[in-house]
């Protein structure tokens, strides 16, 4: 059962699923595996290392990556701190970048190394960004420090707080902000849930970015159903 208290938040789905399919495949990216319970805890570390900054309630993480098991992480681990995350399209042009992160007001950027040369031209457009932190070495040395246990901040956080602002495309303009509560991606991962009928013998191959509705939300209805989800990140090689 979900945290009565708690039912509609995000972290919960983890929280729970870390319990009932504890050491179960959760996440498989490239030659790396992740239980359910590896990445609560993970997601835990993150956290706590996020509020370790002194960052205030509602000050928003920007997340700038491909398909990677950092970038789950840290939608766990960003619901569990009051913290706001934006994901930011990583095909994003510079100009469009640094666009959508000073709109959402984000004060941290963490990004894909791959992303290093974006991040380095773009950083004197985005000065209320005051902490950096690239994907790999840097992002383990972040959060391996801290406590992997449950951010007392989690206990706070509310259905209907603000947890994500994610941009559209900005095919016809600028990138457009969403407004979305931890409540609208659990309702959703619950409908589709029953709707699909995933399980927990499932297993998906993502395809779709996680920067996107399309790679969030089949994400959290495994999380929610216990199910595996393997990260795809790249072009396509047939020789694979």
């Amino acid at each position: 059962m979900l945290d009565g208290r708690h039912m509609i938040l995000l972290w919960n789905v983890l929280k729970r699923s870390a319990v009932v399919y504890g050491n179960r495949v959760a996440l498989v990216d490239g030659e790396k595996k992740f239980t359910y319970r590896e990445v609560n805890s993970r997601a835990n570390r993150l956290a706590n290392a996020l509020l370790k900054l002194g960052l205030e309630r509602g000050s928003r993480v920007a997340f700038m990556s491909g398909n990677r098991h950092e970038f789950v992480e840290g939608y766990f681990g960003i619901s569990k701190t009051g913290l706001v995350i934006n994901p930011v399209n990583a095909f994003f042009s510079q100009e469009d970048a640094a666009y959508v992160i000073n709109h959402s007001d984000a004060v941290v950027l963490i990004y894909q190394q791959e992303l290093k040369d974006l991040v380095d031209k773009i950083k004197k457009n985005i000065p209320q960004v005051k902490h950096f932190i690239s994907l790999g070495d840097e992002y383990e040395s972040f959060i391996q420090n801290a406590s992997d246990g449950d951010p007392k901040e989690q206990e706070l956080t509310e259905e209907d707080d603000l947890y994500m602002i994610m941009y559209t495309s900005g095919a016809t303009g600028r990138p457009k902000g969403v407004a979305v509560t931890q409540r609208n991606i659990v309702l959703n991962a619950i409908s589709m849930a029953f709707e699909i009928g995933i399980g927990p013998d499932d297993t998906t191959l993502l395809v779709m970015p996680l920067f996107h509705n399309g790679g969030l939300w089949p994400t959290v209805v495994h999380f929610l159903r216990g199910g595996t989800v393997i990260l795809y990140e790249g072009s396509f090689n047939p020789e694979k």
